[in-house]
């Protein structure tokens, strides 16, 4: 390593105040006999994170590497120790936490945080924008040493919060109107933070085209170095257009094939494993009892960020159905035992999401655009109770834009409710 570049970084970082930050509702524990790895999609916010768990820190205490930093291009997971010792050498103290911004930019890197971690005094958080480099890599060298996380760019909550919008315990209709129209921005132009304080429409598509170029160029052909690089911006476009709708592979092969494009499936499965990695993209599987059928059944894309799908912000629909399906994601945080998948039966009714905790099928949830209970579509309800009697399950509940009410069909409960109660919930 570079020790003057590396001494540099480490007093500038000494030096600097905590910058202003939205609070993020993620909550760790940090612990010398447990690393926290913290992931999530590029730009949301885990950097700023990191500041938040910072804060009520002495600064001495902190060793912060951001190894994207280029002062820190030389390190290597054999200096990690040199840089404590440099840390220490610098302000005199010990670091009780040591935090490791994008660790998988070096070789070998678990090897060093292992070298850290054994020496039980380091409270070690790590982040990361590539979901199976670190939890690959944690799950071998750091074996039932780690726990971790995923952040989302902002939920609902947070993206009021960054308005500086508070919610009162009783909601007058004035006030949900307000919410509303709060909700509706959120849903067009997502949650990353930079978007969220960016008031221009046509700059906001600018920084997000941006982030699509990101994902495609730094997190998946200069990670895996694809060679065929339209190949995965064809990829890309299809799970963007087609996101909360079903895919598979194999028809995405058949739409190649149609344009003359040779390429094999064994390949572009290979993309699609890629382009889950970075985060910005989740697959949902069908419900099925049995794992083969489960595993070769069409899958659902869902997107880490309405922003990415902006060119379809007026699919209300849509939109509702992506933050339902995050929302459910991020209460994955508090309940590891919860599973998500999507119904399916074989005269083609289907339920948005099946929530199952353990082995269990706790909750059938419907997303409909639905501003009263004349438009909750007869389907919405059929297609819930078949589901609830197929699966045993007894709790059903379908999101609305804004009709609410309890209602009974074929003695089954069902509850409505709108979409920014359910959110603030």
């Amino acid at each position: 390593m570079d020790a003057k570049e590396v001494r540099d970084y480490v007093i500038e970082f000494q030096k600097s105040g905590i910058p202003p930050m939205v609070p993020r509702e993620l909550a760790i524990q940090t612990r010398i006999s447990l690393i926290n790895t913290i992931i999530g999609p590029r730009r949301a916010g885990k950097t700023y994170f990191l500041y938040q768990v910072m804060q009520p820190l002495e600064k001495p205490h902190v060793l912060y590497l951001n190894l994207e930093d280029t002062r820190l291009l030389n390190v290597t997971f054999r200096d990690f120790l040199n840089v404590v010792n440099l840390h220490t050498e610098i302000t005199g103290t010990e670091p009780e936490y040591i935090f490791l911004d994008e660790p998988q930019n070096i070789t070998a890197w678990e090897k060093g945080v292992r070298t850290l971690f054994d020496r039980r005094k380091f409270r070690i958080i790590i982040t990361g924008s590539s979901s199976k480099l670190l939890s690959s890599e944690i799950a071998t060298q750091l074996r039932g040493r780690g726990i971790t996380h995923l952040l989302l760019p902002y939920s609902f909550r947070e993206f009021l919060a960054s308005q500086a919008v508070e919610v009162p315990e009783l909601i007058s209709s004035a006030e949900a109107a307000k919410l509303k129209n709060y909700l509706n921005l959120w849903l067009q132009f997502g949650g990353y933070p930079e978007i969220v304080k960016t008031a221009d429409k046509s700059e906001k598509m600018k920084i997000l085209e941006g982030y699509k170029d990101m994902i495609i160029y730094k997190d998946i052909i200069e990670r895996y170095k694809v060679k065929e690089s339209f190949l995965v911006k064809l990829l890309i476009d299809h799970l963007i257009t087609a996101f909360t709708k079903e895919f598979s592979i194999n028809s995405f092969f058949n739409v190649l094939k149609s344009r003359n494009i040779k390429v094999s499936k064994k390949t572009l499965y290979a993309y699609l494993s890629f382009v889950e990695d970075s985060v910005a993209f989740f697959v949902l599987e069908k419900w099925s009892p049995k794992l083969k059928e489960q595993r070769l059944a069409p899958k659902k894309a869902y997107l880490c960020d309405n922003g990415l799908a902006y060119r379809q912000r007026e699919e209300k629909s849509k939109l509702m159905e992506n933050v339902v399906f995050l929302e459910l994601k991020r209460m994955q945080n508090l309940n590891p035992m919860i599973n998500l998948y999507y119904w399916k039966d074989y005269r083609q009714r289907e339920v948005d999401f099946v929530i199952k905790e353990g082995r269990k099928v706790t909750q059938l949830i419907q997303v409909t655009y639905a501003e009263s209970n004349t438009d909750v579509r007869k389907r919405e309800v059929t297609n819930l109770l078949a589901a609830g009697k197929e699966l045993k399950c007894r709790e059903l509940k379908v999101i609305t834009w804004d009709y609410e009410g309890i209602e009974k069909h074929a003695g089954k409960k069902i509850s409505f409710m709108p979409m920014w109660k359910w959110l603030l919930k």
